[in-house]
């Protein structure tokens, strides 16, 4: 998944629409719902997460800083 496409999941996530997400490596399944404000409930497998969308955000800009220029969004399925 590239930058883009993570960003837009976030937003339409944030909007309150829910998507599936897939780990094509390992091909497990979650699900990415909006919890409140700058956060979003991840279920993986049998249990949930909660994910701060600034944390990604800014796990997303250190990888540009770092020269990637599409990181590679690991979901951690």
């Amino acid at each position: 998944m590239n930058r883009k496409d993570y960003r837009e999941l976030c937003d339409l996530a944030a909007a309150g629409e829910h998507r599936i997400v897939i780990n094509l490596d390992n091909h497990t399944q979650g699900e990415v719902r909006s919890c409140h404000h700058d956060y979003f409930n991840v279920r993986v497998g049998r249990g949930w997460e909660v994910w701060n969308r600034k944390d990604c955000e800014m796990s997303l800009m250190l990888h540009e800083s770092a020269g990637q220029s599409e990181p590679s969004i690991d979901f951690q399925i």
